[in-house]
């Protein structure tokens, strides 16, 4: 992902300091294929949620990339992750 992405970006204003996204392009720039990592920064467990207008992308569905699991989704991504844990996702 790192070594194909031609763009990538930290999601601003979001989180505060408990938790961070990370956006990565790939893909053609006519139709790029968006990426997602999400991070929990704090001690303890956390459930976080990230709107696809904070994202600065578009998706209905998300391709869990360690699960490998798709999850459908309206809104964004709303996940719970242990203290310190991360997720990555492939937005469709």
């Amino acid at each position: 992902m790192n070594q194909t992405a031609w763009e990538s970006y930290p999601v601003a204003d979001w989180g505060g300091d408990h938790a961070r996204a990370w956006v990565a392009l790939s893909g053609s720039h006519t139709k790029p294929v968006a990426t997602v990592a999400l991070f929990n920064l704090d001690d303890r467990p956390a459930k976080l949620h990230v709107t696809w207008k904070q994202l600065g992308v578009r998706g209905s569905a998300l391709h869990d990339l360690w699960s490998g699991k798709r999850h459908p989704t309206a809104s964004g991504i709303t996940v719970s992750l242990p203290a310190h844990g991360s997720a990555i996702y492939r937005v469709e």
